[in-house]
């Protein structure tokens, strides 16, 4: 006697087809997204770090922005100052839209001098300061279509101060620049050239303003109006678009020194 076999028909199979390649699909777009997100998420982790540890130096250097000062107490006066400047853009400096990308050339947004003095205590024993600039500048970046936000750092007695120094914030730092060629090391800075960066920069703004009044550790100095000077950034993620990091900063400028707007000198 022969057994009856029960096997599939073919609209079993047709259903059973449809109901994996259904969860599979299921599957398949819970990892995609699941992947998106891992890598959105760390690229943001990345950038905030980066924008953190770059926007420290960068406050550090903007609050040390400084007159050139030469002590001797054998001359008359004893104390003689040069007046530096802070030379900034103010406003959305950039703004990449989402479907263009960087182009042109390097962008300067501003400049400044971090001085420390230059004491003169004999004509043989002589501790000789610093004058060194710093240049925040935007620059195209090929890689990935965006910008990168570079502090560039340099002597002022470097002769390839270019166009990343070109607007003026040394001028007037005229004194025998002989007395101040010290090391950035020996005054707690990192040795020069040097350049700081921000990548995948799609947005840019600058502004300032005029803080409260400050007296001085004594209470006998003249009040001071330091300035407020906030950066603003956007970067956005080159490979997801909708992926974007906003970020602001506001440093304290010393009141000594004049903060000046490009273009209305």
């Amino acid at each position: 006697m022969h057994k009856n076999k029960k096997g599939f028909t073919v609209a079993e199979v047709i259903v059973a087809a449809a109901i994996f390649m259904a969860f599979s699909g299921a599957l398949f777009s819970l990892y995609r997204m699941g992947s998106r997100m891992f890598v959105s998420g760390s690229w943001k982790f990345t950038r905030q770090k980066e924008a953190e540890r770059f926007f420290e130096i960068l406050k550090e250097r903007v609050e040390q922005a400084s007159n050139m000062v030469k002590i001797d107490p054998s001359s008359t006066p004893q104390i003689e100052t040069n007046a530096s400047r802070f030379m900034t853009k103010k406003g959305v400096v950039i703004d990449l839209a989402e479907n263009t990308k960087a182009s042109g050339s390097n962008i300067q947004l501003a400049e400044f001098a971090v001085c420390k003095p230059c004491q003169i205590l004999s004509s043989s024993n002589r501790k000789t300061g610093i004058i060194v600039l710093h240049s925040l500048t935007v620059v195209p970046d090929s890689d990935s279509g965006l910008y990168k936000l570079n502090l560039f750092v340099k002597r002022i007695d470097d002769n390839s101060l270019t166009d990343c120094f070109s607007m003026g914030a040394a001028d007037g730092l005229n004194m025998t620049q002989a007395n101040f060629l010290g090391d950035p090391v020996s005054f707690g800075l990192q040795p020069v050239p040097g350049i700081f960066t921000l990548r995948d920069v799609c947005s840019v703004t600058l502004n300032y303003s005029e803080g409260a009044e400050e007296s001085g550790a004594s209470g006998n100095l003249q009040a001071i109006k330091p300035i407020l000077y906030e950066v603003r950034v956007k970067m956005r993620n080159p490979k997801h678009a909708q992926t974007v990091l906003e970020m602001g900063y506001k440093f304290k400028i010393d009141g000594s020194v004049k903060v000046e707007e490009v273009g209305a000198r």
